[in-house]
């Protein structure tokens, strides 16, 4: 698979501001999670400026939700 998206499934990027009015989580927990390879990491932009793929972020969400209905149906 190429790490290239293809025209019909452009990438979003989203900025730390979106980011954390998507994830409820504060910004020290984030980025606690990314170190520990627990959340999707941000991608550089440029030397000041990072993000997120919008897509990674909302397969992170929909795995929690997962894991969360699966463990009340037990």
């Amino acid at each position: 698979m190429s790490a290239i998206a293809s025209p019909a499934a452009p990438s979003r990027f989203i900025r730390l501001r979106e980011l954390l009015t998507r994830v409820p989580l504060s910004r020290t927990r984030i980025f606690e999670l990314m170190a520990e390879g627990r959340f999707p990491k941000n991608i550089k932009l440029s030397a000041r400026a990072s993000a997120w793929d919008a897509a990674e972020v909302e397969d992170w969400l929909a795995e929690r939700r997962a894991q969360t209905r699966s463990a009340a149906a037990q």
